[in-house]
């Protein structure tokens, strides 16, 4: 097995892990990465000490190798310390192959990098997050359908999309200034988050636009408590630094799979039958502006 002299060296923490996953030597910069002591893991398998969303895809490269008799892989992965908390790592792994002396089994590096994890974390969270109303920005919305809709393929679970854009916003920001404005879309965002609790996600995609996708929301009787909770948002007054504002909202809502078999058609759909909601409202108003509403009631009747 790997020489002794190797283990103690090399400044990252290093073991041999059998075929079948149990630790068979470990050095003490990995025991005290890890908070075991070797004995300790010589007792555990590599399941002992992976997060379990992790497990999967590092046992496949593992078996890819025995197949193959051969070769390497590099992964991130989280592992849990002895004490239950969890570090990500960059692992290293190698197949040694059987000889004389040894018999066939992995050397694993693993190297702590929850640091630069934690930064790329934070850097991703603002790429997908709104700065003003701290829910998710478009990019996010785009990645949690995408979500949906993978396990929509893997489970058949279906799901809904509702898009929502709040009525006659830009009077509330020539009213109440874009101070006002903003405290009013923190509002919808908040009510709109807290409405939806686990159920799904809330995002804000453009300036007075919100989306949220409905986890469950499969059936007519779900989606018929979704729209009834999404309307009961804007049912009590918004409160802004001096006064209390009453505002509508026009909601669009698309069904996986009823309405469309793909991401990009969901939005689609989500988004037409939401501006197809905006015009209906807004064309009563628009006849009555006009300096001919008899003769535009008259061409609506006609159609």
């Amino acid at each position: 097995m790997t020489d002794g002299n190797f283990f103690r060296k090399i400044p990252v923490g290093v073991a041999c892990v059998d075929r079948d996953g149990s630790w068979l030597k470990a050095n003490q910069r990995l025991c005290d990465t890890l908070g075991l002591t070797e004995d300790t893991l010589q007792h555990l398998r590599i399941h002992h000490v992976t997060h379990p969303d992790d497990l999967e895809p590092e046992l496949t490269q593992m078996a890819l190798l025995l197949r193959q008799n051969h070769g390497s892989f590099n992964m991130a992965k989280r592992f849990i310390r002895g004490d239950g908390s969890i570090f990500w790592a960059d692992l290293n792994v190698s197949l040694v192959q059987a000889s004389e002396s040894q018999d066939t089994h992995f050397i694993m590096a693993v190297q702590d990098i929850s640091e630069t994890r934690q930064l790329i974390d934070h850097l991703e969270h603002k790429l997908r997050h709104d700065p003003l109303t701290r829910i998710r920005n478009r990019a996010g919305f785009t990645e949690s359908v995408r979500a949906a809709f993978r396990r929509y393929e893997r489970h058949g679970k279906g799901f809904a999309l509702a898009y929502i854009d709040l009525d006659d916003f830009k009077k509330i920001n020539d009213t109440l200034g874009h101070v006002g404005g903003d405290m009013l879309l923190k509002e919808v965002a908040g009510r709109l988050t807290h409405m939806i609790g686990q159920d799904g996600i809330v995002a804000r995609i453009g300036g007075d636009e919100f989306a949220v996708v409905l986890n469950n929301a499969a059936s007519m009787e779900q989606l018929n408590a979704a729209i009834f909770r999404l309307n009961s948002v804007f049912s009590v007054p918004m409160e802004t630094s001096d006064r209390h504002v009453t505002i509508s909202a026009s909601v669009g809502l698309a069904r996986c799979p009823l309405d469309a078999h793909s991401i990009h058609g969901l939005m689609q759909f989500a988004d037409a039958s939401m501006y197809a909601e905006k015009s209906a409202k807004l064309a009563p108003r628009e006849i009555e502006r006009s300096p001919y509403p008899q003769r535009l009631k008259r061409q609506q009747s006609a159609r």
